[in-house]
């Protein structure tokens, strides 16, 4: 059976970048498919069978499972009474940067690593049930009412949601399995800190994966959800950063400044801050001679 792509658009209230719903007495997911966003069930009453790599997993009151982007599976409804709340959100939901340094942010990259095999099942233990239970009611309602300041909420509940679930995933083993994301962490940081002090030479994706001791699929999927953009992203942002403080606080002339900045061309750099800044080098130039007159 070929897998279905499903993207967030599919369900009718999606936001930009999550959708929030409880289901219950039908079941949405029976086919074979796929999406590149994170998926969270959470088991109310009832019971769900969910099959992942050719695996049948039930699952029953209290269960959950989180499917991070990419991973093919599908859902069978066990009984007619069966209720879940199902979360889904991409990676930019949570678009602060530093948020995959906190222990939710580094749970959801330990998911993603292709070098890990998401666990099909989460059991949370009935004394930590009512808790999360509660939890993910109030972002329920949030979603619903969209009252001010409703996403930040979310976002603060959530993040709380996948930290029980994180200390709950690394009972078992659990020093091997965090041994492994604090070694993801300090891969991720030794490699922004060598681009931060290497911006002005050549840096490829090659290079920094070696570096980084990771294939280029983990790497930019870690990569991503530590800065929330792409290594080229990253890179060009941080040239043309340091590139604004010189036009503005230096005498350098343009085209060492491009060179400063890592540019081989003057067409890529100004291509670049345009689009970075919504200005040109000149204007930029001139509105700081202005100030400063």
């Amino acid at each position: 059976m070929k897998a279905q792509k499903i993207a967030l658009d599919h369900y009718k209230d999606a936001e930009e970048n999550f959708y929030i719903h409880k289901v219950s007495g039908n079941c949405e997911a029976q086919r074979l498919h796929f999406h590149d966003y994170f998926q969270i069930y959470y088991i109310l009453r009832g019971n769900i069978i969910h099959v992942m790599d050719n695996k049948e997993i039930g699952l029953a009151r209290g269960d959950a499972f989180i499917i991070p982007p990419g991973r093919t599976h599908r859902i069978v409804m066990g009984s007619a009474e069966t209720e879940f709340f199902s979360f889904s959100f991409t990676k930019s939901f949570f678009d602060n940067r530093s948020f995959g340094a906190t222990y939710p942010g580094k749970f959801l990259i330990f998911l993603q690593s292709e070098t890990n095999a998401v666990r099909p099942k989460i059991s949370v233990s009935s004394d930590k049930q009512m808790l999360l239970e509660t939890m993910m009611q109030s972002v329920m309602e949030e979603f619903k009412a969209k009252r001010t300041g409703y996403i930040y909420a979310i976002q603060g509940v959530l993040s709380a949601v996948l930290t029980v679930f994180a200390r709950v995933y690394f009972e078992i083993n659990d020093s091997i399995n965090c041994t492994e994301f604090e070694k993801y962490r300090k891969s991720m940081l030794s490699c922004i800190e060598y681009i931060q002090n290497n911006y002005m030479n050549e840096i490829t994706l090659s290079e920094i994966t070696r570096i980084a001791a990771m294939s280029r699929t983990n790497f930019c999927n870690f990569f991503r959800m530590f800065t929330n953009m792409s290594f080229k992203q990253y890179l060009n942002k941080l040239r043309i950063d340091k590139a604004m403080n010189l036009i503005r606080h230096t005498q350098y002339d343009i085209n060492q400044i491009v060179e400063m900045c890592g540019y081989n061309d003057y067409s890529t750099f100004y291509r670049n801050f345009l689009r970075g800044t919504g200005m040109s080098p000149s204007d930029v130039k001139r509105i700081s001679n202005d100030t400063v007159k």
